[in-house]
């Protein structure tokens, strides 16, 4: 079995952190470490986890947002195996066990996920993350099948383009493959989108794979970063932008890498239209540089009329 150790950031999560924490330490494969960053919460956290001191390391920072936060409690970590939890998510009890046994199955893996579904007062009944991929998505990405475990392909970076399965409360990776994928960037740390850089910097850099069990449930509530739709796009958006400015992405993933960002910010254009927010809709397309349509062009034309 896996070491792991596991960082969790928090912010203003009395209400939540309790829970989440409990359901990492109760794991039937007990992590090694597990560590909390409070990014500077103004509420009672640090008071509620006070219980918890002798079997958690509590780090409170001034507020620096939701990236910069997860990077100082990754790189607080000590054990080779690296696990990430949200402040508001639950791993169910058998999570790091599922997870040392995909490793366990590809010992060339770096970095690894599990499926997770969703609960809350916002909650979407029996989901199922990875069944919401594209049809014939999974043929796709997958180089191997040892019943729920998946060893992803080499070029795995294509299929995510179109579908991320990997949310970080499902995370875990090895201290190497983070630092060789470049680590957190504080550049995204309170964007919308923010956790997709790192996925995508860690799918060049290691190996991945995943397991289809559903471990980890995440809690829809209002307050969820990732609800907004066209930031969401925006932040893909900017966030492939800036990776391919780097020179990270290989020439052969260049082209669709390309057209993806573009296609992006069309869909942005096109909800901020639907939306009615032709102001904001004109300005996106404008600073954006948008390969528009004969139809999107029409809808450029009208946004403008209307914002007058």
């Amino acid at each position: 079995m896996i070491d792991f150790s596991v960082a969790i950031h928090s912010y203003n999560r009395e209400e939540f952190i309790v829970e989440t924490v409990e359901s990492v330490l109760n794991q039937t494969l007990a992590p090694q470490e597990v560590i909390v960053v409070d990014d500077g919460s103004s509420d009672n956290t640090e008071a509620v986890l006070e219980p918890y001191s002798d079997r958690i390391v509590y780090k409170k920072i001034a507020n620096v947002g939701c990236g910069t936060s997860r990077k100082v409690a990754v790189e607080y970590c000590q054990n080779k195996w690296i696990a990430c939890n949200d402040d508001d998510d639950i791993w169910l009890p058998t999570h790091l066990e599922s997870l040392s046994n995909t490793i366990e199955s590809f010992p060339k893996a770096e970095y690894v996920f599990s499926n997770h579904t969703q609960f809350g007062d916002r909650a979407i009944a029996n989901y199922d993350h990875f069944a919401t991929a594209p049809s014939g998505w999974w043929e796709s990405v997958s180089q191997c099948v040892d019943m729920d475990k998946i060893l992803l392909t080499e070029d795995a970076f294509l299929d995510f383009l179109t579908f991320n399965p990997s949310f970080p409360s499902a995370w875990a990776f090895t201290k190497q493959a983070y630092f060789k994928a470049g680590g957190i960037d504080d550049k995204y740390s309170r964007m919308n989108s923010e956790d997709s850089d790192f996925t995508r910097r860690i799918l060049l850099a290691a190996q991945g794979a995943c397991t289809s069990q559903k471990t980890v449930k995440l809690r829809r509530h209002g307050k969820n970063m990732s609800d907004n739709f066209v930031a969401n796009l925006k932040g893909k958006a900017l966030i492939l932008e800036d990776i391919v400015a780097k020179g990270i992405v290989p020439d052969r993933y260049l082209s669709r890498t390309v057209a993806t960002i573009n296609q992006s910010k069309i869909q942005a254009f096109r909800h901020l239209y639907w939306q009615g927010d032709h102001r904001e809709s004109v300005s996106y397309a404008k600073e954006s540089n948008i390969k528009l349509s004969i139809k999107d062009r029409l809808r450029m034309m009208n946004a403008r009329f209307q914002k007058t």
